[in-house]
């Protein structure tokens, strides 16, 4: 059987392949019922819909088959599945709902355990040991995991309660589609005092909001025209602001990904705040050698809107094959962010490896290019109240206009109308998935066939925020 930290992509991968060839369905089963098995103090819980009679996998089957060579890419997430046979071994041990619980976030996947009510028992025990796993019939539910001792930390986890009779979990979850093909909720506060790294509990505790902090849920469903994601409301620990994309407006079309988000000096200073106790002294030694000045030099650069956009190497005339990343800030001042930048560039070389910095005229525009060893390694630039910092000096001429802007790219206004996007967000997030798959696999860029645009955004409510996404094909 495939290992805990691969059965759930192989399932929902296999349940999406038989689907594909369904041409009607019936039943109303949505994922959900798992929480009355899971312990309340899971830092992640996911469950999934497997049920390929529910009216959810009819929609998502239907979609699949609209996909260009989506049964391909299908049949590509099942190729490392060790022999095993979708109809006659896999299905059998499943049941209409997958469920992943994660019991320590520092550990990851190595703590997780996966539990289903299978069709037939047999088969999900002679599944599990080819993949040398252990199960353990818990509450009704098989559970799988990688040891023993995994197993008997969910049992004494549920000891404290599940996560059905959970408030946190029960207001997170409130709100969201009640048939949807996926939940996965999170509670950071659970899992911090294991989480790995150099900073201290505390420290990560007020990065992720405080103890106040309340869990995050998101559920996928499918839906006419697509895959849509809802989530509940969020506390940030910081202030929000919304509006309107301008940045859009003033970068050239044909970005197959595009970033936008409002006031990123909020989460930076919360998060330097925070830090303050753990990486204070690293901080001052920093600026004590370089000048930099977080608060004076780095905040100022994200007080507007900041943007990052991926073009494929054709639209900027660039023989590099890699795609070109640039992001784009509004700033108070050009001449003296450049000013800023070359200062501590020249500040910094020695001590990231004899970094050189090089003036050049590229299409009108001036640029500076920051080079190791003779090679280029990126560039930045400002005009007209903004800046842009990208992996190429050629990214930099995102700035020239004088074309169709992003604002009036076809497949960019069609992805934002087929979710519903709203004008003003709270950050926004566009990704032509077609394209983007083409351009790393080598494949060329497929921008041309049907659509297929992810667009996740955030709104504002009160002083939360809810995030809603919508994956449209067509």
């Amino acid at each position: 059987m495939p290992s805990v930290r691969r059965l759930a992509p192989a399932a929902v991968a296999a349940a999406l392949l038989l689907l594909s060839a369904v041409a009607c369905g019936g039943g109303t089963t949505s994922a959900g019922s798992g929480a009355a098995v899971a312990p309340a103090s899971a830092p992640v819980y996911v469950s999934l819909l497997i049920d390929d009679g529910s009216e959810q996998w009819r929609q998502a089957g239907a979609l699949v088959r609209r996909l260009p060579g989506g049964d391909e890419i299908l049949r590509g997430l099942l190729s490392d599945r060790e022999g095993a046979d979708w109809e006659t071994e896999v299905k059998p041990a499943l049941g209409p709902e997958l469920v992943v619980v994660v019991l320590d976030l520092a550990r990851g996947g190595d703590a997780a355990v996966a539990l289903t009510q299978p069709d037939d028992v047999d088969a999900f025990e002679k599944l599990a040991a080819q993949d040398g796993q252990v199960t353990r019939e818990i509450a009704g539910w098989w559970a799988v995991a990688d040891t023993e001792e995994l197993l008997d930390r969910f049992e004494q986890a549920r000891d404290d309660g599940t996560l059905e009779d959970a408030d946190a979990f029960q207001e997170a979850t409130a709100g969201l589609p009640a048939e949807r093909l996926a939940l996965v909720y999170a509670n950071a506060q659970a899992g911090l005092a294991s989480a790995p790294g150099m900073l201290d509990e505390e420290t990560l505790r007020c990065f992720a909001g405080g103890e106040e902090q309340e869990p995050a849920a998101f559920a996928i469903s499918a839906a006419d025209g697509g895959f849509r994601i809802d989530s509940g409301a969020t506390s940030t620990p910081f202030s929000i602001d919304s509006g309107a994309s301008d940045l859009d407006d003033k970068l050239p079309a044909g970005a197959v990904a595009f970033a936008s988000a409002h006031n990123g000096a909020a989460v930076l200073r919360h998060l330097l705040d925070c830090a303050g106790d753990s990486l204070g002294l690293q901080l001052g030694q920093l600026e004590a050698i370089t000048g930099i000045s977080p608060e004076k030099d780095l905040l100022p650069l994200f007080e507007g809107e900041t943007a990052l956009a991926v073009y494929p190497p054709s639209d900027l005339e660039r023989d590099d094959p890699q795609p070109t990343v640039a992001v784009v800030t509004q700033v108070a001042d050009t001449e003296d962010v450049l000013a800023s930048f070359d200062r501590h560039l020249q500040a910094l070389g020695p001590l990231a490896g004899n970094l050189t910095l090089r003036d050049s005229t590229v299409d009108g525009l001036a640029v500076r290019t920051v080079s190791r060893d003779g090679r280029p390694i990126f560039a930045y630039a400002a005009r007209d109240g903004l800046f842009v910092l990208a992996n190429a000096p050629a990214g930099v001429l995102v700035l020239n206009g004088g074309g169709p802007t992003l604002a009036e790219d076809d497949r960019y206004r069609a992805a934002l109308d087929a979710a519903g996007a709203p004008d003003e967000t709270v950050g926004l997030v566009y990704v032509d998935v077609a394209a983007i798959s083409s351009l790393f696999t080598g494949t060329g860029y497929a921008g041309g066939d049907g659509l297929a645009g992810l667009v996740v955004w955030g709104e504002r409510d009160g002083d939360a925020v809810i995030t809603q996404g919508f994956l449209a094909i067509d």
